[in-house]
Order: C-alpha cells, then structure tokens, then sequence
C-alpha cells in the first residue's frame, strides 16, 4: 500500500469511527439524523460483507468500549501511578496492566476485523496493518516488564509532554502545511519526529525525548521501512 492510499486509509477509518460512535448513541438518543446514520452504516456492511456483520461490528466495538473502560479507566491509572512513584510499586502498576495486552490485543483484532468485513475488499488491508501496528506498540511499550514506560513516567515524561504540548502542536502543523501540495505521509512522519524530539528534548530531563524517538522509530520502521 503506496503512502497516499495508506493516508486516505486513515482517514477513512477515523471518520468510520465517529459514525459507528454516532450510530451507537442512538439507541440512547433516538436522534432521527443519526439513524439515518446508522442505517446507512449497516446497509454498507451488509452490502460489503454480509447478513451478520453490521451486527458482528457494533458488537466487536461494544466488547472494546467495556473493556478498555472497565480495565484502563485513565483516572484510576493515574492515582496508582501517582502513588506508587511514593511507594516504589511503579513497576507493579504497569505490570498489571502490560498483563492485560493479551486479551486487549484479542479486541483489537475482533474490531479491526469487523471493520474490514464492512469495507470493499480492496480496502481491508489497511485494517490488517492497524492491528499490526497496534501489536507492535502495546508489546514495544511493555518489553522487558514495561521498562521503557516506567522509565518515561519516571523521569516525568508525561509532565514534559505537558510542558511543550503547544509548540509540539506546532510539529504537526508545520508537517501538513509543508506537504499539502503533495502528501508524503512518511516524510511528512519524519519531519513531525524530528520536530517532537527536539522540543522534548529541552525539558529539564532529556530521557522521555530519547524513549518517545525510540517508538517514533519502530512505528516509522513498521510502516514506512518497505518504502524506502
């Protein structure tokens, strides 16, 4: 898959997300714009991949939302982390959770395979690439008993992004202005890491920069590396 139809790809499946998020507000809501939504989803995965799989998504999704809400509510994830760096149980915290990547990665999969049911066979190949994108992340970040998060939350990593959110905004946006014309979605990819390290780097701790390059550099390395 070339670069521009990898982009597009993405794009296709954000904005399938938010429909599939609108559709499922409406059984809360009744809102008659998005059932109209949600009808028009169904029809194409039914048209595209049969009776059962409109079904088989909004289950798939359904069985990710609980999980990952009842599993990795980000508050709770943060008090522990907040006082197990007082405790010194910094590494159980994540261990705990880099336990759960197993039966998370199942959802993934069981997701991203009822998206690609709902798509034009040409087109589910990009699902195939997330899921493998996602196992990469989740068994990068948790290698060696999750060495490399604690030491990013350690070394206050999250603070530092905190810190320079703005002018790393300013990454991104300098990367779509500069390739607008004509998309390069991996070049574009390595003019934002190189801006994002940088502005990290000037924290008062140069470590979570050097960490955050690391995974920028596998990502880059699993999408783009057969480009080349």
């Amino acid at each position: 898959m070339n670069n521009l139809s990898t982009t597009l790809a993405m794009k296709y499946l954000v904005g399938l997300l938010l429909l599939l998020a609108s559709a499922r507000a409406v059984e809360n809501h009744g809102n008659s714009f998005v059932k109209g939504i949600a009808n028009a989803i169904e029809e194409t995965c039914k048209r595209n991949g049969g009776e059962f799989s409109y079904d088989n998504l909004v289950k798939s999704v359904g069985e990710m939302s609980n999980f990952t809400n009842t599993r990795f509510s980000l508050q709770k994830i943060k008090d522990e982390v907040k006082r197990s760096r007082t405790t010194g149980d910094l590494n159980e915290v994540v261990g705990k959770y880099c336990d759960l990547r197993v039966a998370l990665l199942e959802r993934v999969h069981a997701m991203m395979d009822g998206f690609a049911n709902c798509v034009e066979v040409d087109k589910r190949n990009v699902f195939t690439q997330i899921w493998k994108v996602t196992d990469g992340l989740v068994n990068f970040v948790c290698e060696s008993d999750g060495e490399r998060i604690v030491s990013y939350i350690v070394e206050d990593g999250f603070q530092c992004v905190n810190d320079k959110w703005v002018p790393m905004q300013k990454c991104g946006s300098a990367a779509v202005d500069k390739f607008s014309e004509t998309w390069d979605a991996c070049r574009g990819f390595t003019e934002v890491q190189q801006c994002v390290v940088k502005t990290m780097s000037n924290c008062s701790n140069s470590i979570p920069a050097t960490i955050l390059d690391e995974l920028l550099n596998f990502l880059y390395i699993s999408q783009c590396s057969n480009l080349a």
